[in-house]
């Protein structure tokens, strides 16, 4: 499953083409709404905004819940700009695995009932990230949450970050440093991040995973929102090199899709179009 979010304070409205479509995810689709306040001034409360989509004529089946963020963890309430190295930012961070308890020693022991992904996640001020060689800093704008980001807050997917850490992928959003030659401030991007680190409110990201965004005044293109970027990574990524690098398909090939319901499966469907096979 695949949806965007917004990060807050920079948009007001999501993408209407994504909506919910696993409930495992629920807590993860959501839009950050932020106070007329500076982090830095003083503490900003968050709210978590969970609406469940579905064509059923079913009244109950369309409704809205609102799900609270625990404190969050402020390190100053100055007026003063703090230095650039002391430079904090929201994030989302995941500080234990929703589906297993610590015992002695640190050993995790799997749960029989899982506690929620809300319980285990939260909205943070942490260090603001540094330029690195061969990286840009992004302006995250929109971001990617899929099936994996919540099994990896379970602890359950096949790569379990050290705790704690910011869980997301995919992300879209505006260049705000740059110390290579491939990009300027100001570039709209899309990005992927290694594993981990997109719902946050601005990204580190190595130059080579980092794709600009086609603008209006682009030669015979349109101009392309940045929310139609924010999940092509994951899916699209292993979509193609599924059909191209794998599979080596051509207008003649007849490709089956198992799980077309999917983020991957979906972006294969329309690739498969768009490179003339049958699907």
């Amino acid at each position: 499953c695949t949806y965007s979010i917004m990060i807050p304070s920079i948009f007001h409205h999501l993408n209407p083409r994504n909506h919910l479509r696993s409930a495992i995810t629920t807590h993860l689709v959501s839009l950050f709404k932020r106070q007329q306040t500076q982090v830095h001034h003083r503490p900003i409360s968050y709210y978590l905004t969970v609406t469940s989509s579905s064509t059923s004529s079913n009244k109950n089946k369309n409704k809205t819940q609102q799900f609270r963020f625990r404190a969050l963890r402020m390190t100053t309430t100055t007026t003063t700009t703090p230095k650039k190295e002391e430079m904090l930012m929201s994030a989302v961070q995941c500080h234990d695995f929703a589906a297993f308890s610590k015992e002695e020693g640190g050993k995790l022991k799997l749960l029989k009932k899982f506690e929620p992904l809300r319980s285990v996640l939260s909205l943070d001020t942490v260090p603001r990230p540094s330029l690195e060689d061969d990286h840009v800093l992004i302006q995250t704008h929109y971001a990617g949450v899929q099936y994996p980001d919540a099994l990896q807050a379970q602890g359950l997917y096949q790569v379990r970050p050290p705790l704690p850490y910011t869980p997301g992928l995919d992300l879209s959003g505006i260049i705000l440093e740059s110390n290579t030659s491939k990009f300027k401030i100001g570039d709209r991007v899309m990005a992927t991040t290694i594993g981990t680190g997109a719902l946050a409110e601005i990204c580190s990201i190595p130059s080579n995973l980092v794709w600009k965004i086609p603008n209006a005044n682009d030669s015979n293109r349109q101009e392309v929102h940045l929310s139609e970027c924010a999940n092509l990574g994951r899916n699209y990524f292993a979509a193609y090199h599924s059909l191209k690098v794998a599979g080596n398909i051509s207008p003649q090939s007849l490709v089956l899709v198992d799980g077309a319901s999917g983020g991957v499966g979906m972006a294969t469907i329309e690739l498969v179009k768009a490179m003339g096979a049958k699907v």
